[in-house]
């Protein structure tokens, strides 16, 4: 699995929109012309000068700890990634609909442009056959071939009959790639729901979470 180009924005209007219900702005101590100065990896870009001050930070956990809708600042905080991983994982993924948006590789168009090899998959290769998967990509690659010589041939129909038996029989391994817009409220979902789950890819995900700027807004968790 790949996670890259993760930009995040919303923390201004989030804050600034948090103390409305209680008309305690005056109270703020966030400052708006400060970067956040937390540990996160350097690819992670933030569109919001803000550092988020003490009595605000406390507000919006105690936000954080009374869940929906009292935290409902979260879904203001915005998120963009592009993440490339297996169907199999996808598909638990696409559990998570509200709040999410999501352009994805054209697989159905696209699946025959390249040879397949080993590289289009995740695979455990801990637990792997490689015999096993030598002969699979020699028969996908049989198929693609076929594909193509009826596409030159111009059998349209004997062309798209063998792309979508192609696109039955690849593996739930192939990987495909995503760009998603989420949201802090999504992403708590998601952690709280999947951290600790038998499949890698979420502990990716959830690992990936926690070094997301002010990530205790989605986890709940603070510093000790």
């Amino acid at each position: 699995m790949n996670i890259e180009k993760t930009a995040v924005t919303g923390f201004i209007p989030a804050i600034q929109g948090m103390r409305n219900s209680f008309n305690s702005h005056d109270k703020s101590d966030t400052l708006f012309d400060q970067y956040y100065s937390g540990k996160m990896p350097n690819d992670i870009f933030v569109f919001d000068k803000i550092l988020i001050g003490p009595k605000d930070m406390h507000l919006a956990m105690n936000l954080v700890k009374g869940k929906e809708p009292e935290c409902k600042f979260r879904r203001m905080i915005i998120v963009w990634v592009d993440i490339t991983g297996p169907w199999k994982w996808w598909k638990e993924f696409d559990t998570y609909k509200v709040g999410t948006t999501a352009n994805s590789d054209s697989s159905m168009h696209n699946i025959c442009d390249k040879p397949f090899s080993l590289d289009d998959f995740t695979i455990n290769r801990k637990y792997w056959n490689p015999e096993w998967w030598t002969n699979t990509i020699r028969e996908l690659n049989r198929m693609r071939d076929e594909y193509l010589n009826a596409k030159l041939r111009g059998d349209i129909t004997t062309a798209n009959g063998i792309r979508d038996e192609l696109y039955n029989d690849i593996p739930s391994g192939f990987n495909q790639k995503r760009t998603l817009c989420l949201n802090y409220t999504v992403l708590a979902a998601i952690y709280k729901q999947r951290k600790g789950h038998r499949l890698g890819e979420w502990k990716e995900i959830c690992d990936w979470i926690e070094t997301l700027p002010y990530s205790e807004f989605i986890t709940g968790r603070t510093e000790e």
